[in-house]
């Protein structure tokens, strides 16, 4: 099985996956072959320090979502975010990611 754990900038965020792979590691319960992350509401400059970091913590980052400002102007009009243009930088990432991790059949 492979297994990612979605995370964001914060330093509590890579805490959190950190103890996600850790347990992971010791509970025989799920097997997985590959760990890593997928980053969300990364800015234009971050991914490289979002690469570092998550290496420190021996994950790889699968991928990164970009902060996308219409998951924010949805929120606010209290539009769900499934109604979002496929344009968008946000599913424009997630598809992306689906395929590359061939999720989809």
């Amino acid at each position: 099985m492979q297994e990612s754990s979605t995370s964001n900038l914060s330093a509590r965020g890579f805490q959190v996956a950190d103890t996600i792979k850790r347990i992971a590691q010791t509970r025989s319960v799920v097997r997985c072959k590959r760990m890593g992350l997928v980053i969300n509401r990364v800015k234009g400059g971050d991914e490289e320090q979002v690469r570092r970091s998550a290496q420190e913590i021996g994950l790889e980052t699968l991928a990164c979502i970009p902060e996308d400002e219409n998951i924010a102007r949805y929120d606010l009009m209290g539009r769900p975010i499934f109604d979002i243009e496929d344009d968008s930088p946000s599913v424009v990432a997630a598809t992306e990611i689906v395929g590359r991790l061939e999720l989809l059949s």
